[in-house]
């Protein structure tokens, strides 16, 4: 090569972020729209009995609570934190939106501040941060959720609203903590016979198993 030959400065990428990086002329110049390459996925999170129920036939859940531990709470944190957008009915949402607003831990704070939309033929509005009401269109209304969330698209109840999402085969991934209790009866999570694969399992402390499954 000719002793005179030029050669282009070294190239170094400092950051990524929303619009145009600049910071000089040694530096490479990329453009990314925020989120790109993040594929959501819609996810049933809850914790069932292990003979398969989701509450009491009166729908009380004072079984479960004893069950979560320490661990299980770091858990539940920290998918509260890669969650875009939470789907819950009109049960659950009642439940949650006398309960949440009134507590200040980090839970509720993420809970609060977290968009949450709610499935209900007999709500005519939602007083809940944060909340609205879902359109008439379940299935137009979950898709377009996934296609513009920038994480994970979490249900965390009812159990009619679990059922209708894994008839019209919305759900995308079950991650199911089952405790440690049998109820003989109740509320279950499944209505119909479904096929599932296991991807992972895992005991938290106070005996919950989390198994996380996808539709075979």
């Amino acid at each position: 090569m000719s002793g005179s030959a030029k050669f282009a400065p070294p190239v170094r990428v400092l950051s990524f972020a929303d619009g145009c990086i600049q910071t000089g002329p040694q530096t490479l110049v990329i453009t990314i729209s925020k989120g790109s390459g993040i594929v959501a996925k819609v996810a049933l999170a809850m914790m069932v009995s292990v003979d398969g129920y989701i509450a009491a036939d009166d729908g009380g859940l004072d079984w479960m609570f004893p069950h979560v531990g320490p661990e299980l709470q770091e858990h539940v944190m920290a998918g509260l934190q890669e969650t875009d957008t939470i789907l819950i009915g009109r049960e659950t949402y009642e439940g949650m939106a006398s309960t949440w607003p009134n507590q200040s831990n980090p839970v509720a704070d993420r809970m609060n501040a977290l968009p949450k939309v709610v499935f209900s033929r007999t709500l005519e509005k939602t007083e809940w941060e944060n909340s609205r009401l879902a359109s008439a269109d379940v299935a137009g209304e979950v898709r377009e959720i996934k296609r513009r969330a920038q994480g994970d698209v979490k249900v965390l109840g009812g159990g009619l609203l679990a059922q209708s999402l894994s008839e019209l085969g919305l759900i995308d991934e079950y991650q199911l903590a089952v405790v440690p209790v049998v109820l003989g009866d109740g509320r279950p999570l499944f209505a119909d016979p479904a096929e599932l694969r296991l991807e992972s399992s895992r005991r938290y402390d106070k005996g919950v198993m989390l198994n996380v499954y996808r539709p075979a």
